[in-house]
């Protein structure tokens, strides 16, 4: 069973520059762990759920309901979530993370008439580890209007075994573009845009 105050110590929330609404209803880390108790129950139950909505929905300034629809497109235990309006599109990047190797699972899901959909979620063959980050930090996500990065961490001592030591980080950064329906690689539609000059 794990300790919510100790899985929450590692959390970090990267405020991008293009919010949705509810921004001066946000509350500190501390704040929102008064809310709920220091343990949580069986990992990923009801009441487990229940917590975790309640603690960022407070985090975020949004109602518990909001979040709850969220989780369900969540696999784990939610590391971050970042909220963006990008032109009419309201997008919410969902990061959860699994198992002892720590592997991450990032999703963008998107409002529609008939409530949230799953839009995106970066390419990984299905027993990739490219998201597991072992004893390195959690994957940082950064998004400024259109521009999202995924910064993914790995050790930078070629003698450091990651599976138990992570002591020395350097972060790997993967770019991507919002094209109007989804994110693309932005390499790919740098490429792109390059190729189609006369």
């Amino acid at each position: 069973m794990i300790s919510a105050r100790f899985v929450f110590l590692a959390i970090v929330l990267f405020i991008p520059a293009t919010r949705l609404d509810a921004q001066n209803l946000r509350k500190s880390h501390e704040d929102c762990l008064k809310l709920v108790p220091g343990d949580w129950g069986p990992n990923f139950g009801e009441v487990w759920r229940q917590h975790e909505a309640v603690y960022w929905g407070c985090r975020l300034g949004v109602p518990v309901d909001s979040i709850k629809q969220w989780q369900q497109f969540s696999s784990g235990m939610i590391q971050d979530l970042v909220q963006v309006k990008i032109d009419k599109e309201q997008i919410v990047l969902i990061e959860s993370m699994e198992g002892s190797a720590h592997c991450f699972s990032i999703s963008a899901l998107r409002k529609t008439a008939k409530g949230w959909e799953e839009i995106w979620s970066p390419p990984s063959g299905a027993d990739s580890m490219d998201y597991c980050t072992l004893a390195c930090p959690a994957i940082r996500i950064k998004a400024y209007g259109k521009n999202l990065t995924l910064e993914l961490p790995e050790t930078s001592d070629p003698k450091e075994d990651q599976t138990f030591s992570c002591k020395q980080v350097k972060w790997k950064k993967e770019k991507y573009l919002w094209d109007g329906q989804t994110y693309k690689p932005a390499v790919a539609s740098h490429t792109k845009a390059m190729q189609s000059k006369p």
